[in-house]
């Protein structure tokens, strides 16, 4: 029960809300900086990938001339991301 409290707060406070039920939870210093890497770092990183997944896919439609072979370019270059999470997933390994 105390982890699911814990796991609530520390949503509430990656959402900016940190008032649970009837009590309000406030963290601070060092406590505050670990807990927003810990939830910040997998957003932060799906929105690295998405961005660099798009600026490929721009630069494969100029190089290219066609969004569809863009498309097709851009496997190789997902392949072995996928392939990592698909190996990452089976073993489970978290990001963190």
């Amino acid at each position: 029960m105390l982890f699911k409290s814990i796991r609530a707060a520390a949503t509430a406070l990656a959402l900016g809300t940190a008032a649970i039920a009837v009590a309000s939870v406030a963290f601070t210093g060092t406590a505050e900086a670990a807990l927003r890497s810990v939830v910040g770092k997998p957003l932060a990183e799906a929105k690295s990938l998405a961005a660099s997944v798009l600026v490929s896919f721009l630069i494969f439609c100029l190089v290219l001339r066609s969004w569809k072979l863009a498309l097709i370019g851009l496997v190789p270059n997902l392949l072995p991301l996928l392939v990592t999470v698909a190996i990452m997933s089976i073993f489970k390994i978290d990001i963190k």
